[in-house]
């Protein structure tokens, strides 16, 4: 229980010391074990997270600690108990969807009491720094959240805690005016739905009835509601910084819309300039003015295409483990939803935004979980409890340290 609380405060970012709750939990977790055990991908993000520190310090003179908490977010969760094997992981990732979750909340509610009232803005606060904040940076403490959508509807009863969590960042999202944020929340809950389809064979078409009839009466009611304004939902919606960039004057004048973006402009120029600067130096962002709202691009105009290359390999390493324990005939369907969703929003947020500059403590609680599933898949594959690979490498930490 211990450990779950300071994964919360790490994950909530708790007072800007989350990296503090990390180490602390890393120093009791290993220190309760009496071992450390290392998957490969550990030394694969080591080398990636003392490249980046380098370069960018001798490159762009800057200090990025953050960086360097990597590989040890992923040691930590490769060390966590996983004596209840899938539900184990499960708990780690509710603590950490609720601990990232609280810190949007928490700033959500603090502006509210800083502006007197909702903030329609496009600007935002953050409670700990007490900074201005981007729509960006608000809403990257909702991603592991909105794995948890479809099974706040498919399986209500265990998830109606989450479901209020869910509804309050919903209205935070639509506030704030995060275009991504409503396109993933639906994305999470139409994968939801069809992996449900899917897996119910038994059930299938009866499943598919219900759902569409569910889906027509709650856009029915949904549409009825905001058109006769019931509880002032219209004009709360037609106030907010969301409604301004899809459908207002403003947004239709500049070309603004839901699918009109100069991102992927960007990305294609900053692919075409990685030739020429291989080692980084944040010319490419110099030259454009603009984040190439990339992790991979964003880490090579930084660092150079070294780290770039290693986080890579790591992020496809990371994304086909995820999808083995999807895959994976242990799990049931509950978690199947889950997994997957969660495997897809990662992704997307990873090639929507610049994560590692602007929300650490994400990628952080991906190496944290991504830590679980490697040494869970590989109990599974050995059938052990402690894999042959871990058990070996246990053995020497025990010799080295006298045990």
């Amino acid at each position: 229980m211990f450990d779950y609380l300071l994964i919360f405060l790490f994950s909530s970012d708790f007072l800007l010391a989350g990296y503090l709750f990390l180490l602390a939990a890393l120093i009791i977790v290993i220190f309760r074990r009496g071992s450390v055990c290392f998957p490969p991908d550990f030394w694969i993000l080591e080398l990636f997270a003392l490249s980046y520190f380098t370069i960018n310090m001798m490159q762009n003179h800057s200090i990025t600690i953050s960086v360097l908490m990597c590989p040890l977010a992923y040691l930590l969760g490769a060390n966590l108990d996983q004596s209840e094997g899938i539900n184990s992981i499960h708990k780690t990732m509710l603590v950490l969807a609720v601990g990232m979750a609280s810190h949007g909340i928490l700033n959500f509610l603090y502006e509210t009491v800083k502006c007197g009232g909702i903030n329609y803005s496009a600007l935002h606060y953050d409670i700990w720094s007490r900074s201005i904040s981007s729509v960006t940076g608000q809403m990257t403490n909702y991603v592991f959240l909105l794995s948890f959508v479809g099974c706040t509807v498919l399986f209500a009863k265990a998830y109606w805690k989450i479901a209020l969590i869910l509804s309050i960042s919903l209205i935070h999202g639509v506030i704030c005016g995060s275009r991504t944020y409503v396109v993933m929340f639906g994305i999470s809950f139409g994968i939801s739905i069809l992996i449900y389809i899917l897996y119910r064979r038994e059930k299938r078409l009866r499943s598919i009835l219900i759902i569409l009839l569910a889906s027509f009466a709650a856009a029915l009611i949904l549409w009825t509601a905001y058109q006769k304004d019931w509880l002032g939902i219209r004009s709360f919606f037609e106030n907010t910084y969301l409604y301004h960039r899809l459908f207002s004057d403003y947004a239709k004048a500049n070309n603004k819309g839901l699918f009109t973006t100069g991102r992927w402009a960007t990305k294609l120029r900053y692919l075409a300039m990685l030739p020429d600067y291989p080692m980084g130096g944040l010319h490419m962002r110099s030259i454009t003015s603009w984040y190439s709202h990339d992790l991979w691009l964003d880490i090579a105009d930084r660092v150079g295409i070294f780290p770039a290359m290693l986080i890579i390999i790591y992020t496809l390493r990371m994304g086909i483990r995820t999808f083995r324990l999807f895959i994976n005939g242990s799990l049931n369907l509950e978690h199947k939803i889950i997994y997957f969703n969660y495997l897809v929003l990662i992704m997307l947020q990873f090639i929507l935004e610049p994560i590692l500059s602007g929300s650490p403590i994400l990628f952080q609680s991906v190496c944290v979980l991504d830590g679980m599933i490697s040494v869970y898949l590989l109990q599974m594959r050995s059938g052990k409890t402690i894999p042959p690979e871990l058990r070996q490498m246990n053995s020497v930490v025990r010799e080295g340290s006298g045990t």
